[in-house]
């Protein structure tokens, strides 16, 4: 099962349904819609929650605005 890796605010945000969505840059784990992760909190290494990906949205750098960054 594939991995994403969160700091341990965020795990907190992801789990009061706060955060719903996550950038990647130079990602190589080849994420896709239907995909099931294990999200972990990467300040303790402990596997917080289990996801499924409901869509993956491919931008470049350029095209990125202050509405992605909310």
């Amino acid at each position: 099962m594939k991995t994403l890796k969160f700091k341990d605010f965020k795990a907190k945000w992801i789990l009061e349904g706060i955060k719903t969505s996550t950038m990647r840059l130079f990602d190589n784990k080849d994420l896709q819609e239907g995909d099931e992760l294990e999200l972990v909190n990467s300040d303790s290494g402990e596997v917080f929650t289990k996801a499924i990906i409901v869509e993956v949205i491919y931008k470049k750098l350029e095209e990125i605005d202050d509405v992605d960054l909310d």
